[in-house]
Parts: structure tokens; C-alpha cells; sequence
């Protein structure tokens, strides 16, 4: 008979900080506690947002779609270090996660600049594929989904 190895399946929730080009928040740092999400719960909210569209509902289709990756996005969130104006801590409810993240999640994080790579000889490009180049801004959002799919982040060792 099998045996389940419970440190190999993700579980509990990590940490991560963002440093964002916005003025919604001072400073523009947020720290969110990140849960794991299935990569085909994305895909099942993206079908079920699109299943009734017609062919010509071109920008509804891509408005539902954008909506469903932020909707993914702001349920994998399950607490974050933010404040009011008055410096109480703000609870991460589902009224103050729609009121925030609707924008917030828009923000662009900061990413350091990578270094120059070295001048590569001809084989050694043949030989290395090519990665799509990340600029060097991309949206909250995406940051989250990708930590939220990252199952490796979430193995207990």
C-alpha cells in the first residue's frame, strides 16, 4: 500500500515582501502572507467567467479574463502588514481586500536590475535556451499568482 508523504503536498502560507511604484500606500512596501493555489482552479474561474461570451464580446472576454487572474490573486492573499491613515492595523476582510487590492493590485513591483551577463561564445548560446525577457516592472498581481503556484515555496523540509 502506498504511503502519503504529507512534507511533499504544499501546505500553510509564506511570507513575501513587494516593493511597488504607486502612491496608494507610504511606503510603498507591502509584506502579504500567500496561500498555494492549484494552477487549474485558474483555469476552471477563467472558463466559468467565459463559458456564456459570444465571439464578438472581444473586450469582455478580455476584461473577464483580467478580472479572474485578480480575483485568483487577491483570494490567494491571506493577511498582509498594511495600516490606516491613524496607524491601526487594517484587518484583511473581504470589504478591505476589494477596496485595496481592486488598485493595489494594478501596482508595479520593483524589481532589481539584473546584471550584465558575460559575453557567451556561439556554442554557448546554441547550447543555452532562450528565456523570455521579464521587464523590469510587472504587476502585483502576477507576482502573487506566481508565488501562489510555486508549490516548492510551500513544502514543509
Amino acid at each position: 500500500m502506498g504511503k502519503i508523504i504529507r512534507s511533499k503536498f504544499p501546505s500553510g502560507a509564506v511570507w513575501e515582501t513587494f516593493e511597488l511604484d504607486t502612491d496608494l500606500i507610504t511606503p510603498p512596501v507591502v509584506k502579504l502572507q500567500i496561500r498555494p493555489i492549484k494552477t487549474t482552479r485558474l483555469h476552471t474561474r477563467f472558463l466559468g467567467e467565459l463559458a456564456d461570451m459570444k465571439n464578438e464580446e472581444r473586450d469582455a472576454f478580455t476584461e473577464a479574463v483580467l478580472n479572474g487572474v485578480t480575483r485568483s490573486a487577491i483570494d490567494a492573499v491571506l493577511d498582509w502588514d498594511l495600516e490606516d491613515e491613524e496607524g491601526k492595523t487594517l484587518p484583511c476582510n473581504g470589504e478591505n481586500k476589494t477596496l485595496i487590492f481592486d488598485k493595489l493590485m494594478w501596482a508595479f513591483v520593483k524589481k532589481e536590475p539584473e546584471p550584465e551577463p558575460e559575453a557567451k561564445t556561439v556554442q554557448e548560446e546554441e547550447q543555452t535556451p532562450s528565456e523570455d525577457k521579464k521587464p523590469g516592472f510587472q504587476w502585483l498581481w502576477f507576482h502573487v499568482l506566481e508565488i501562489a503556484q510555486d508549490n516548492q515555496r510551500f513544502l514543509k523540509n
